[in-house]
């Protein structure tokens, strides 16, 4: 009976049953041979009758699922509306099961299982099933190619057909039941004929006017068919007619059974064009006045919301593209029988709908936001403000919070009026540091107003930041009068409120803490806080309610008396208003870079801390205290440096003079630095090379990535200008064609059809935009693979990187943050795990084909392999039985299919029994026949462990990863048989791969025994396919400069055993007097001339002198001028630095090539400090001198020490 197949010949209960006995295709080696495979899915309520029907029989049965793989017998056999089959599988315990192995035993306990089964099926209940769950989407009848379970005679089903086609002739009731009952046999019978004329009865149906009852009988049917079709691609035509019969009114349940069709279909259906078609017309379908029919739509999308989610924002964001409107406006009923008023209304409508949708499900992408927040339209502004609630919607805030800081018209404005509509005490600080930034803020009124709508939990803030500010003193002063009603209730409760806190021993009248309030609030001193003014009142409670909150031990409060005291008096005030906004002793490395005793450095800190995150400060001094250059574009960078120049000196300029400079110098382009330019440490007479993180570096990285400004100007050149094969093109106009929507079958050239696409593409949002990769990304995939073209490389990589960024949105905002260490974090994330997460997802059209060349190629290197092993192992067989058992082997090994990964292991299996075998010790050394075969066998087995891995990988990840083990393991190959038996015949073919530098030719391919021999060609392909994986070498030198860029931030130098010395090309130079009396002070020139080189020398973060490097060229000579050394307070013997230092510039002239290191004959060019120029000529006495050497490049400046005679201290031998 094996094999033998049980077709029923009625249908059970209703339901239609499918038994079949025949040994399951799939077994492991651990299953057993009492179990069946159940067409249906996990937890079925069939799974638990067929489990008590084993019991009745025998022990607990194995059930397996299809689903997972299994497939019981070698046919299927499904029912007219679709069937729960059941394979018995009558099997063994092997792992591979043939007829041969079948027991008894096994086959009476399998047809006793079955006849349980029927048994209990047949009292079952059929309503216990829901319709899906019998059914199931399994492929049914002639439309998918499988057998027909209702045999018809040709006259029977030529009638029905007949029958179909003049069903529009019969009355309403008549029509419905008619239809029904061919609905049902149409599937059965399985042919297209009879399934075009039933779809053609309902396109006449549901035009024409029916009853309610009708219309509820009609459109159920019509649900019932799509139920229980998989191929639904002959209802096709009915899409428009369901569309135009939910928007002409009527029957709520039919429209209902209506939506419920479309998304049968749409669950169904798998080409992108027709899905994205229903859509669109559920999205118009939101503008209903029935609620039935927007809640049955409402549910759609959000059963089906993460397939629809960027269909919505789409059609939220831009309502031209979206295609819920008509082009054409009828008199008929369109909607629930109204006309429509306007095109305004019904999109104002459903920009409604689809944001209360996306609320409820807070769902929200960060495009709309984007959106809603940017867009110049009264109407979207207002449903925001009218249905947005942040507090319970997550990213609004975030974004809103983002929009403060924008430049763009309205934007700013926009945010600033929703948190005022809303009151969102989150946007306090923000809106606080919005009016503190000058440079940003865009309306200052309108931001008063939005903190002044918020009132009184704003006022605390608004007291302690702006309270002492002249500049707001009219706005707080107003705010206070206006929303203040507790201050004397909380002034009464403050006494109590901190003898809590801090204990009984604290005392507010204590002359300490009256002084240290004093200084705060810069009133002079009084004896009781009773005696100050109501204003002051409030601006002790603001005070002491941040010191609670910040200094809560109280021995905290004791040593920020002491740090107050030791303060300058002047400096006293602004240090109090620094330490209330963050707790001094929790980070260790602040009080360092504060310096209490100038006032000057404080109060910008103060001022400053209001604009930027404090730490984003902090981070940013220790950077420039290492050495770190000014980002001169960067207006928060200024501010820090102006912060940084004052804590190294209180001589500096006041701030409108530094800024006069700063937009001077930002005026002039700044030269390169030269190459041998590089920042270094001294620690004693040791030198070592460090670097500092280039933001300009980094910047041009940044901008290099893809942009949405180019997106339409990149897919025109790809199209248009990238040498694609006319077939590539086509096959890419046809690929977004087909995707987007866009018909571009009226134009007849290649440059109309582009147009037609770009005008069709919305490049501005992600959600529209990101099926463009997916479409392009294959293509350009296939090419690479088939024509190897160079060309593909850089749009492969800009895609990869592009879809990477639309699905990781975080790592843009890193961007923006002003932080060195997220931005080079973020980079590092995108060019290496997110996009080849995006290269995964984008290439899983192109990765079969991918893995079957890798199979094939692969698979003929590992045949030629073993075949060269047995060729090799063949002289060594005996005659006889060994004969006999070697040549059956090798018979049996030659029809093994090893791009099964089953197959190959048994091959191998086999080759290793015979190796085993044949190669047996001899003798009683137990020395083997030939060392060097063994040694070549194991090494074939080494190969196929990997070629093993390769037959189950399942992703591009683990290909690459695997590849690279191939690509290792044959290089090893090549140079043991090199090695082993080397050769002068033949010239080495090096397998190279696409990411790696080459190395040295390896010797050639040996050719005695012991080389492995395989196929050349194959070989050869092998080394190609390495390069189809293009986008490591795309992005490696982007790559390369994030990851030493982020080295050098995290190299640390400084402590006192270490001197760094850093090349600077920025205002530095302009501010030389301070550490050392520069006759070219404020000299902007010196920084625009090439051949000068600026270096800072630092010592524990402070700048304790520099030295000025100048190159010059006499013919063919060239030279460094050492112009002028200054330094002072390092903590290193003056001669020991200069020698060491010198040291290393002669270092760099001789890797450079230069001639001379000089200085000026004239021992005061050199330096002002009568130190430093003993020190010199002591390590350095003068050499000779030289003359006519001068500067090369333009412009040109003046450098004191560049004399017409120049003094050598070092000259090349």
């Amino acid at each position: 009976m094996a094999g033998h197949k049980e077709r029923p010949a009625r249908i059970l209960n209703g339901v239609h049953l499918v038994f079949s006995m025949d040994p399951p295709v799939r077994v492991e080696r651990d299953e057993t041979a009492f179990m069946a495979v159940l067409h249906a899915h996990r937890g079925h309520p069939v799974e638990q009758l067929i489990r008590a029907a084993a019991r009745d029989v025998g022990p607990e049965p194995m059930i397996l699922y299809a689903e997972d793989g299994y497939v019981g017998g070698d046919t299927i056999c499904l029912s007219p509306l679709g069937a729960l089959v059941v394979d018995f599988c009558s099997g063994s315990r092997y792992a591979h099961t043939t007829h041969e192995h079948l027991r008894l035993q096994d086959l009476t306990r399998q047809t006793s299982w079955m006849i349980a089964t029927a048994e209990r099926f047949l009292r079952l209940d059929r309503t216990d099933l829901e319709l899906r769950s019998v059914y199931g989407d399994e492929p049914i009848g002639n439309l998918t190619g499988v057998r027909k379970q209702i045999p018809l005679t040709p006259d029977f089903l030529a009638e029905r057909i007949a029958q179909a086609r003049s069903l529009h002739t019969l009355p309403g009731p008549s029509l419905a039941n008619t239809l029904s009952h061919l609905s049902a046999m149409a599937p059965r019978a399985g042919d297209p004929d009879l399934l075009d004329a039933v779809v053609e009865a309902y396109t006449r149906g549901l035009r024409v006017d029916q009853v309610p009852q009708v219309q509820r009988a009609l459109t159920s049917a019509l649900t019932h068919l799509a139920a229980n079709l998989a191929d639904v691609r002959p209802l096709e035509t009915l899409v428009l007619v369901v569309r135009d019969f939910v928007e002409g009114g009527g029957d709520d349940v039919a429209r209902g059974n209506a939506i419920r069709f479309l998304e049968e279909l749409f669950v169904k259906e798998r080409r992108v064009r027709l899905k994205e078609e229903l859509v669109r017309t559920m999205i118009a379908m939101l503008q209903a006045s029935s609620l039935d029919v927007v809640e049955n739509v409402q549910a759609f999308f959000k059963t089906h919301l993460d397939d629809t989610i960027h269909a919505l924002t789409l059609a939220f964001c831009n309502r031209q593209r979206a295609g819920w409107e008509r082009s054409t406006v009828t008199s008929g009923r369109l909607v629930d029988g109204r006309k429509r008023r306007s095109d305004a209304a019904s999109g104002t409508l459903i920009r409604q709908r689809i944001l209360q949708l996306l609320l409820e499900e807070d769902r929200l992408l960060p495009e709309m936001l984007d959106w809603i927040f940017t867009h110049d339209g009264g109407a979207t502004q207002r449903i925001a403000v009218d249905f947005i609630d942040p507090d319970k919607t997550t990213r609004i805030a975030e974004r809103i919070l983002k929009n403060l800081r924008s430049r763009e018209r309205g934007v700013q404005e926009t945010a600033i009026h929703f948190l005022g509509a809303h009151r969102m005490t989150a946007a306090i600080d923000p809106l606080v540091d919005l009016l503190l930034s000058p440079h940003l803020c865009r309306n200052r009124s309108l931001t008063e107003w939005a903190l002044d709508t918020i009132g009184r939990p704003a006022l605390n803030t608004v007291i302690n930041r702006l309270g002492s500010d002249a500049h707001y003193e009219t706005f707080v002063r107003r705010m206070f009068n206006r929303h203040d009603t507790t201050t004397d209730i909380d002034f009464e409760r403050l006494l109590s409120r901190l003898s809590q806190h801090y204990g009984p021993a604290f005392s507010s009248s204590d002359p300490s803490q009256i002084a240290m309030l004093s200084h705060y609030l810069n009133v002079d001193a009084f004896e009781r806080l009773e005696d100050l003014s109501r204003w002051d009142r409030r601006r002790s409670i603001v005070f002491y309610g941040r010191l609670m909150g910040l200094y809560p031990d109280p021995a905290d409060v004791d040593r920020l008396v002491e740090l107050i005291d030791d303060c300058a008096p002047g400096s006293r005030t602004y240090f109090l208003r620094m330490s209330v906004q963050k707790n001094l002793f929790e980070d260790p490395g602040l009080l360092p870079l504060v310096s209490r005793e100038n006032a000057r450095f404080l109060e910008n800190f103060v001022r400053i801390e209001n604009q930027i995150p404090q730490h984003v400060i902090l981070a940013r001094l220790r950077e420039f205290g290492s050495g770190a250059r000014l980002d001169i574009r960067d207006p928060n960078d200024v501010e820090i440096y102006y912060l940084y120049l004052l804590q190294q000196s209180p001589r500096m300029p006041d701030r409108t003079r530094y800024l006069t400079h700063i937009a001077e110098a930002a005026r002039h382009l700044f030269p390169p630095m030269k190459s041998y330019c590089k920042a270094f440490s001294i620690s004693g007479d040791r030198i070592e090379e460090v670097g500092t993180v280039d933001r300009d570096r980094i910047r041009t990285l940044i901008e290099g990535l893809p942009q949405k400004t180019t997106r339409a100007e990149r897919l025109r050149k790809l199209i248009l200008e990238s040498g694609l094969a006319k077939r590539e093109r086509n096959r890419l106009i046809n690929g977004l064609s087909d995707a987007i929507g866009i018909d571009v079958s009226p134009f007849n050239s290649v440059e109309d059809w582009t147009e037609a696409l770009i005008e069709g593409i919305d490049f501005e949002f992600d959600s529209a935009y990101r099926i463009v990769p997916f479409v392009v990304y294959p293509v350009l995939m296939r090419v690479r693979m088939n024509h190897r073209s160079e060309g593909v490389l850089s749009p492969l990589a800009d895609y990869a990187l592009e879809f990477a960024m639309i699905n990781h949105p975080e790592i843009g905002k890193t961007f923006d943050s002003g932080e060195i260490d997220l931005i080079l974090d973020g980079l590092n994330d995108l060019l290496t795990d997110r996009v080849y997460e995006a290269e995964q997802e984008l290439s899983e059209d192109v990765f079969p084909e991918l893995l079957d060349r890798h199979k094939d190629t692969l698979g003929k290197f590992h045949t030629s392999q073993w075949r060269s092993t047995v060729k090799q192992l063949d002289r060594y067989v005996e005659d006889g039985r060994q004969r006999d058992l070697f040549d059956t082997t090798i018979e049996t090994m030659e029809d093994y299919d090893i791009t099964d990964d089953e197959a190959a292991a048994l091959l191998d299996t086999n080759l290793a029994r015979l190796v085993a075998v044949v190669l047996a010790p001899q003798g009683a050394a137990g020395q083997s026949r030939d060392r060097d075969l063994l040694s070549t066998h194991a090494r074939h087995r080494e190969f196929h462990q990997v070629y093993d891995a390769i037959l189950r990988v399942r992703n591009l990840c683990q290909l690459k990863r695997i590849y690279r083990e191939v690509y290792l393991i044959l290089q090893d190959t090549i140079s043991y048989a090199s090695r082993e038996h080397p050769t002068k015949e033949k010239q080495s073919t090096r397998l190279e791969g696409g990411d790696n530098p080459s190395e040295p030719t390896r010797p050639a391919y040996a050719t005695e025994k012991g080389y492995l021999k395989y196929a050349r060609k194959e070989l050869g392909k092998l080394t190609k396919l390495m390069s189809d994986f293009v986008l490591e070498r795309a992005l490696a030198d982007r790559l390369q400069t994030v990851q030493s860029e982020i080295t050098k931030l995290r190299q640390v130098v400084v402590g006192s055993h270490q001197i760094l010395c850093v090349p600077n090309k920025d205002v530095s130079i302009i501010y030389r007097s301070w550490p050392g009396n520069d006759c070219n002070t404020g000299d902007i020139k010196q920084i625009l001339c090439p051949d000068g080189s600026f270096f800072k020398i630092i010592a524990d973060g402070h700048w304790k002198g520099y030295f000025t490097l100048v190159e010059l060229r006499r013919r063919n000579e060239r030279a460094f001028l050492l112009d002028v050394l200054n330094f002072s307070g390092l903590r290193m013997d003056n001669e020991s630095f200069v020698k060491v230092l010198m040291h290393q510039i002669i270092q760099t002239a001789q890797a450079e090539g230069i001639d001379y290191v000089l200085t000026s004959t004239n021992d005061v060019h050199l330096s002002n400090r009568d130190y430093i120029r003993r020190a010199f000529r002591k390590v350095f006495p003068a050499l000779g001198t030289e003359q006519t050497f001068g500067l090369i490049n333009e412009p040109r400046a003046n450098f004191q020490s560049l004399q017409p005679n120049l003094a050598v201290a070092w000259r090349k031998q």
